[in-house]
């Protein structure tokens, strides 16, 4: 664990895929450790274990249906580390990302290439939604040839998020306005990936939230990442991640604990956070793997330590190992 120097379990993953008829499929994934903790955090829920999915999919061919709590199609990242390329979460994945979302998915396939997408979901990482709003999206996806590991999507939502959650939240409320803007895309040559992603976020606030502000205000938050992976042979790889994001208001990197004692979120705090992580990962045979990843992280103002020294750049050492398991 890079924040305490501690050994963790980072996370067991468990999915089901029965299918039901020719056309129906019902998915559930059961994940736990501290993914499943995460998971539960961002949903405002207590405990390590979560179902990051459960849904019934319907598809014909050219259209696929998903119904119920599914993963975000946002970001190039993967909480399923097996399945991933860092060691570590990235700040993307951590700050402006959800991790995903209860509703409706729709997929239509005009050809193997181009396909549309059209989403209706409570909430941002909304398990029960309070009030009567929605999150609508649309999304455009290319596929190179039909190549599922060379894309590119571009994405929109909108919709008005609950005021708080819990116990603080208004029953009925319409709560502040978010529109998201997002594109991802990947491109694979020769066993070597490239990755990336860019975010943009506007959330609306009232005056009370907002430190400074003469009256409500609307908080943007622009970002992108990258991630290289190139195998130097069948069982060794290395890689490169690198990511920035700007936050006018500070909305979303309060989320720091330090950040948040320091700035909170006021008029003027225009903070901007970047991250590099270098890695290697060795792979055996049967599905075993680990990573060890150096990173650095700088923001462009002082926080304080736990003995009240100012810094701006953190470096951590962080070493995953897991293995993967199918039938």
């Amino acid at each position: 664990d890079q924040r305490d120097g501690q050994f963790t379990f980072d996370g067991l993953q468990f999915g089901v895929d029965v299918p039901l008829s020719q056309a129906w499929t019902l998915k559930v994934t059961l994940m736990a450790g501290r993914a499943g903790q995460l998971l539960q955090e961002f949903s405002s829920e207590s405990g390590s274990l979560g179902f990051p999915e459960a849904m019934l999919i319907w598809s014909n061919g050219k259209d696929t249906v998903r119904l119920g709590r599914m993963w975000t199609w946002m970001g190039m990242e993967s909480t399923d580390l097996t399945a991933a390329v860092p060691a570590s979460h990235g700040l993307m994945a951590t700050f402006p990302l959800p991790f995903g979302q209860v509703g409706v998915d729709w997929r239509h396939a005009f050809s193997p290439s181009w396909s549309t997408a059209l989403w209706l979901f409570n909430g941002e990482d909304r398990i029960r939604d309070n009030n009567r709003s929605k999150t609508v999206g649309v999304g455009l996806i290319y596929n190179h040839g039909g190549a599922q590991d060379r894309f590119l999507n571009l994405m929109a939502f909108r919709g008005a998020e609950q005021d708080d959650r819990g116990p603080g939240a208004v029953p009925g409320a319409s709560g502040r306005l978010r529109e998201r803007l997002s594109h991802s895309g990947q491109w694979a040559w020769g066993g070597t990936t490239l990755a990336w992603e860019v975010e943009v976020l506007r959330e609306r606030f009232p005056v009370a939230w907002v430190a400074g502000a003469a009256g409500a205000r609307t908080g943007t938050l622009t970002g992108g990442g990258l991630t290289f992976r190139h195998p130097w042979n069948e069982r060794w790889a290395g890689y490169l991640r690198a990511e920035a994001i700007r936050d006018d208001l500070g909305f979303r990197l309060n989320w720091d604990p330090d950040v948040q004692v320091r700035y909170g979120m006021r008029r003027g705090a225009d903070l901007t956070a970047r991250a590099l992580s270098l890695g290697v990962e060795r792979r055996w045979t049967g599905g075993a793997f680990a990573r060890l990843e150096a990173r650095r992280d700088d923001l462009n103002r002082d926080v304080a330590d736990r003995d009240g020294k100012a810094f701006r750049s953190a470096h951590s050492l962080t070493l995953c190992v897991g293995a993967a398991f199918s039938r």
